[in-house]
């Protein structure tokens, strides 16, 4: 994670951001549902967004969700409409450091309550899917398909059919 010791935007204005973040909530229920559940998991989202590694006044790293269901730390702008958008497709609006500490507090408990596999809270996502057996394999090139029709026709069609 990079320290940033760029601007930060004066204290009043994140929080007139918790604010607007709010309101919006509660003019929209689907937002309010992104809010308080941020809020649930993590607290107030006030706190949060002071906490945030900020690269300007305008822009901060959020955590945004990747396919294996862990978070990477992007540059995102956090101007309000910005902001609301990148909440509505997931990202969080955490410093790294929380993310990682919610992440431990989530492990310790679940080793604590004698958990094994299974995940205790929401924050900690779900494995990535499994896929499917590839068993059967193109002897010329080496790809992999799941039926032996699927195999006939990519040898007709990259190979010639032979």
């Amino acid at each position: 994670m990079v320290i940033s010791n760029h601007l930060k935007p004066p204290e009043l204005v994140i929080t007139g951001m918790a604010a607007a973040l709010r309101d919006r909530g509660r003019a929209v229920a689907s937002f309010s549902e992104v809010i308080d559940e941020f809020e649930r998991r993590f607290g107030d989202i006030e706190e949060n967004l002071n906490r945030l590694d900020y690269v300007s006044a305008d822009s901060a790293y959020l955590l945004q969700p990747q396919s294996d269901g862990t978070y990477q730390p992007v540059i995102h702008n956090i101007r309000f409409g910005q902001l609301v958008a990148a909440l509505e497709r997931g990202h969080l609006p955490l410093a790294h450091s929380v993310y990682m500490a919610a992440l431990e507090t989530a492990n310790k408990k679940r080793m604590n309550s004698g958990e094994r596999g299974e995940q205790a809270e929401s924050h900690v996502l779900e494995e990535p899917k499994k896929r499917k057996p590839r068993p059967f394999k193109c002897e010329q090139c080496g790809t992999s398909v799941t039926t032996q029709r699927k195999l006939n026709s990519h040898i007709d069609k990259k190979h010639g059919g032979s």
